[in-house]
């Protein structure tokens, strides 16, 4: 059956003035009389056979009554109803909600792996790092169904395949290669990332779980650029890149931007204990997963750009602000948040409308749906004479509040790098009385701490600017309880 909406480019809930703009703009690009060749007439004739059943409300509701259930729900909320006609730049900020549909929630079984652990067996990773991370791999060994495809690759000033990916049922052999790893060397990033994507591209299907877990404690020089080009070519194929990063002298900046690019996350690991639980989670997690490889292709309106985008949920982490956006995936349980800030410059103060984004969501589900998905996006508000005085979604007002702690440690440590002491530490003062009223002393001390050295030596040590910033980006998830 053909997908009517679909083939205007509008989303279920189209209101009738939306579906009419469509439909005009489809004909103004494929009538006959602009549009000669064939295959536009049939696309065409398509078009006109769409509109003549959505732009009826009695044939429109027929017609819905047959199609199947919408795998995933979106939910747009934006931070004010209307622009005010004024020849200024506003603030818009927007949450959008992906979750499961109730009727989509059936198969539970998760789709075969393919994952990739790349190691860093440098210098600096040996005794107890090495021990930990050796330890939290033979666990998730054990984890292995026989239809999994895993692969191990370390790097130091070279990278070596130490286990070519291999299908789960050789546990024995698996563990076997995992103990004979030893560190020596420094640290090149890029080369164990490639040899990882070789392998992961062994056995790639879109039917797997395409993953590449990078665990290092340093950083990598020179090669940065190249890093990001492979997790171009990764995105382009659905394979994720996760980092987890140990102690304080990692790039955490290089990291998150890495991650970003394919839709994936970077942690921090400060205690060797926490390296188990995080590869335990992240194996977990592939499990819960209903739908991967979430993007929007988009486009901006006229005037409009694009400041911040983070994923507040599954799990916090900053997005990249380029089409396509890569947003991550959306949980069995739960849902994938994401918020964006926009700035509106004025354009035609006459207008009805001002357009702010459009484009298309896409993402490929899982467990047994075969069609990747994908739903018109589209963000526009009316322009008003009169500010309009409704207050924000609740939702969106909770959700800009779980952000506020992170994004000021943010500004404080980019004042800080730009010479502007005094006022990353007031930033900071105010960091830290939040964090005590938040619950969270522990944090709020080391706050302190950072600001006393700030004031000392007019920097951030390494390892307190990353306590602060995964800190802060861990309370971004439902509230947890910390011990004093």
């Amino acid at each position: 059956m053909q997908d009517y909406y679909q083939i205007l480019g509008v989303p279920r809930d189209a209101t009738p003035q939306e579906i009419k703009k469509a439909y005009l703009a489809l004909v103004r690009r494929y009538h006959p009389d602009v549009a000669p060749d064939p295959q536009a007439h049939e696309i065409f004739l398509r078009v006109q056979e769409a509109y003549e059943v959505l732009s009826d409300s009695l044939k429109r509701a027929e017609y819905d009554a047959t199609l199947p259930p919408e795998p995933l729900l979106v939910h747009l909320s934006t931070s004010r109803a209307s622009l005010l006609r004024v020849n200024e730049p506003q603030l818009v900020y927007a949450l959008v909600t992906l979750r499961p549909s109730a009727a989509a929630l059936q198969q539970k079984r998760r789709p075969s792996l393919n994952m990739c652990l790349v190691l860093d067996r440098s210098t600096s990773m040996g005794g107890a790092r090495l021990a930990a991370v050796k330890r939290a791999a033979g666990l998730l060994i054990d984890e292995l169904r026989d239809d999994d495809i895993f692969s191990v690759v370390t790097f130091n000033d070279r990278a070596e395949v130490v286990i070519p990916a291999t299908r789960g049922q050789q546990k024995d052999f698996l563990r076997q290669q995992i103990a004979a790893i030893d560190a020596f060397g420094g640290t090149e990033i890029f080369r164990g990332l490639q040899a990882a994507y070789r392998q992961v591209g062994r056995f790639y299907s879109s039917d797997y779980l395409n993953d590449i877990v990078l665990i290092t404690d340093g950083h990598t020089y020179g090669d940065e650029e190249k890093c990001y080009r492979l997790a171009e070519q990764a995105r382009q194929r659905g394979i994720v890149i996760s980092g987890l990063g140990l102690g304080s002298k990692w790039n955490d900046a290089f990291l998150d931007k890495l991650t970003a690019i394919t839709g994936g996350s970077a942690h921090l690991v400060t205690s060797t204990r926490d390296i188990e639980a995080f590869l335990e989670a992240h194996f977990h997690g592939m499990g819960d997963r209903f739908a991967e490889q979430v993007r929007l292709d988009f486009q901006l309106g006229a005037g409009v750009e694009l400041q911040y985008a983070f994923r507040l949920t599954p799990i916090p982490a900053p997005l990249t602000l380029q089409t396509p956006m890569v947003w991550g995936y959306v949980p069995r349980e739960g849902k994938l948040e994401v918020l964006l800030e926009l700035l509106v410059q004025p354009q035609d103060l006459q207008a009805e409308t001002h357009g702010i984004v459009t484009g298309q969501l896409r993402a490929r589900l899982l467990n047994g749906h075969a069609a990747p998905w994908e739903r018109p996006f589209r963000m526009a508000l009316p322009l008003r004479d009169e500010a309009d005085l409704t207050s924000p979604p609740a939702a969106l007002v909770e959700a800009m509040g779980r952000l506020t702690l992170y994004r000021l440690q943010e500004k404080a440590r980019a004042e800080a790098k730009s010479g502007q002491v005094d006022r990353a530490t007031r930033r900071l003062e105010r960091l830290a009385s939040r964090l005590l009223m938040a619950g969270q002393p522990r944090l709020a001390r080391t706050v302190q701490k950072e600001i006393e050295s700030l004031r000392m030596t007019h920097t951030l040590s390494e390892a307190g600017e990353k306590a602060i910033k995964f800190g802060t980006r861990a309370l971004i998830t439902p509230k947890r309880e910390e011990g004093l």
